[in-house]
């Protein structure tokens, strides 16, 4: 059970960072904002 209390609490510290990004952004859509940085994003938390 803890194992999945980690990653659930990886998940919500990426989630909280991905925001942080978008709020520091400047951009006003956030669709637009995920859009954009996708590339970056799947590099930056690995995934495939």
């Amino acid at each position: 059970m803890k194992k999945v209390d980690k990653s659930l609490e990886e998940v919500w510290e990426m989630k909280n960072q991905l925001y942080d990004d978008f709020v520091k952004s400047g951009y006003n859509n956030y669709s637009l904002f995920i859009e954009n940085t996708a590339k970056d994003t799947r590099k930056r938390y690995n995934i495939k």
